[in-house]
């Protein structure tokens, strides 16, 4: 329950089972938990999807978990995922940011922020877009203080201008398109 509760509200048995390799009998703790109506059970596609009746349960019983046991399990849920969805990974780019990012595993999630919002972009979904890019940059220059890739920088700012022309918010992006411009020193 606990494993499951990190994942998210819903979630695929085979994110699951592969997140809680080291739990016994994993099929008789679900079918136990649908008896008491704690969980539902839906087929989505080919997979076997669950999902917490009560968002209150689900949220007590995360918040339940003490905070390094929470990082360990975001981190081995992100890993499972990207290991079970290899082949349709595209889907799953906004959840592995949020997962890496309660792992505090920032340079995964700023890669994971940075494709959600290139395929946001691409299916016209500006505002998405834009809010993965600003959270990706602020990500990566946190991680970064240090040592910024000036390039890496206009790179984001470029799609963030770009996000923001697609939603009809030009002062925003000439905003961000002059930053990019004074990276190649064009005025």
């Amino acid at each position: 329950l606990r494993t499951a509760s990190v994942i998210c509200r819903n979630f695929y048995y085979n994110v699951l089972e592969e997140a809680a390799q080291t739990i016994e009998e994993l099929d008789n703790r679900l079918e136990y938990l649908k008896e008491v109506q704690l969980l539902n059970e839906h087929k989505h596609k080919e997979e076997v999807e669950f999902l917490f009746k009560h968002a209150l349960a689900q949220q007590a019983t995360y918040d339940s978990i003490l905070q390094k046991t929470k990082k360990e399990l975001h981190l081995k849920i992100a890993k499972s995922i990207e290991k079970v969805f290899a082949d349709k990974l595209p889907e799953f780019y906004g959840v592995l940011a949020m997962h890496y990012g309660k792992a505090e595993v920032p340079e995964k999630m700023e890669e994971f922020l940075f494709k959600a919002g290139e395929k946001s972009l691409a299916a016209g979904a500006s505002s998405e877009a834009i809010n993965y890019f600003k959270q990706a940059l602020v990500v990566y220059i946190e991680h970064n203080k240090t040592n910024i890739n000036k390039q890496k920088v206009a790179d984001i700012e470029e799609k963030t201008g770009i996000a923001y022309a697609m939603k009809g918010l030009n002062l925003e992006a000439v905003d961000y398109f002059d930053r990019v411009l004074d990276f190649y020193h064009f005025h």
